[in-house]
């Protein structure tokens, strides 16, 4: 009886140690499974993590192109380069250096670079990371913009006009060196008196009678030719969210500088002293809820190596002698005008005086240019007239000027999302 109690007891305790035996062993895999989901489960989420900042940075970057922001900028291979974000040139020769890596918490960062633009289309790469994961993403952006540019002289976009009313009308002495474009087709859409002169080739709208126009104008014009087609200009798109500045006066012979963008509820510069806007540390752009109002002697200069836009709701009124955009580029100033009237009078002064440097767009208004004041850069206006003695020089680098957004076109058109490997 005893032995045979002691021996159960003995079968017991056997089988207690191979359960937990059996059980230790089940345990010790179920630990190794879970320890072995966790480490798949945070490398999958870590390289989630690393795809969500690259997406971030070229979210940004969109977003800085479309402000007119200033970014960093280097050539892009023509191939699919390859990729070592460790070291300069990280997208192949001639990239540049690695940009500056941005942090996001966490040991999550983006790195972007963003290529010069070329005809148009501008490429973006970013890079993610999060851990020791790497994702890499590159989009392209496009202008919205680019049937319009400054490619002639002076355009007007009035495609109906008469002798009464005409698209273009120069009296007096000045000069237009350049090209100049009218959509218009009759050939009494331009009218010239005087001593005045188109020094380059004058283009009008479809179906134009290029024989009875240069009848008209005879030596006044280098030539004159018709387009194939019409072109539509839209209106440009005030910028929102900027700084409320309130109303701008800088009146007496006291300098005054700038240097941010704002939004004023007007913006008059008259006297002797000058305005210097300081476009060091990035674009400027301005945008005033009424009037543009410069007269007086006072320049309007623009300094660094970026540009000033300025929006005006108004009219423009620029009167006296002091030099626009005294920076020498027209690409640095630049007036866009969502009114309907752009006046610009005065002169020159001096004969050592650089010309103004400056671009009106303009699609809506009637454009006066008069006086004797020398311009450097480019007109687009409805109707445009240009009395005087003064000169218009047309600037090359114009015609690629970016004009920004406008109505019936998004700034900018982002193309998909590219994973490189």
């Amino acid at each position: 009886m005893g032995s045979s109690i002691r021996g159960e007891r003995g079968n017991a305790l056997v089988i207690t140690m191979v359960v937990t035996v059996v059980l230790g062993l089940m345990l010790a895999g179920m630990l190794q499974v879970s320890s072995m989901s966790h480490r798949v489960g945070r490398f999958e989420v870590q390289r989630q993590q690393a795809l969500a900042a690259a997406e971030s940075g070229l979210n940004v970057a969109v977003a800085r192109l479309a402000a007119g922001r200033a970014l960093v900028r280097s050539s892009y291979p023509d191939d699919d380069p390859g990729i070592d974000t460790e070291t300069d040139d990280w997208l192949g020769p001639g990239t540049g250096c690695r940009p500056p890596e941005v942090s996001l918490g966490d040991g999550v960062s983006f790195q972007v670079w963003v290529s010069e633009p070329t005809g148009g289309v501008t490429t973006l790469v970013a890079v993610g990371r999060s851990g020791g994961r790497t994702r890499t993403l590159r989009t392209q952006v496009s202008s919205g913009m680019s049937d319009v540019s400054f490619d002639n002289a002076i355009t007007s976009t009035r495609a109906s006009a008469d002798r009464k009313n005409p698209a273009l009308n120069i009296t007096g002495s000045a000069k237009i060196f350049g090209g100049v474009r009218l959509e218009a087709s009759n050939h009494d859409a331009i009218n010239m008196v005087g001593s005045s002169r188109i020094e380059g080739i004058l283009t009008m709208g479809p179906g134009t009678d290029v024989g009875a126009v240069l009848e008209d104008l005879g030596s006044r014009v280098d030539g004159v030719e018709a387009s194939s087609s019409v072109r539509t200009y839209p209106g440009p798109i005030p910028p929102s969210g900027l700084p409320l500045r309130g109303a701008f006066s800088h009146t007496g012979s006291k300098d005054a500088r700038i240097g941010s963008s704002g939004e004023y509820t007007s913006f008059r510069h008259t006297g002797s002293g000058n305005l210097t806007f300081d476009a060091t540390l990035g674009d400027i752009t301005i945008y005033i809820r009424g009037d543009f109002d410069f007269t007086g002697s006072g320049e309007i200069r623009v300094i660094g190596d970026h540009r000033v836009r300025v929006y005006v709701d108004g009219e423009v009124k620029g009167t006296g002698s002091g030099v626009i955009g005294a920076s020498g580029d027209p690409r640095d100033f630049i007036i866009y005008c969502l009114g309907d009237r752009v006046c610009i009078t005065g002169s020159t002064p001096g004969n050592n005086t650089p010309p103004s440097a400056f671009a009106v767009y303009a699609p809506n208004a009637v454009v006066d240019i008069t006086g004797s004041r020398d311009i450097l850069g480019g007109i687009i206006g409805d109707r445009v007239n240009i009395t005087g003695s003064g000169s218009i020089t047309w600037f090359e680098g114009l015609s690629d000027l970016d004009l920004g957004e406008t109505e019936g076109a998004p700034g900018f058109v982002v193309g998909s999302w590219l994973e490189l490997h």
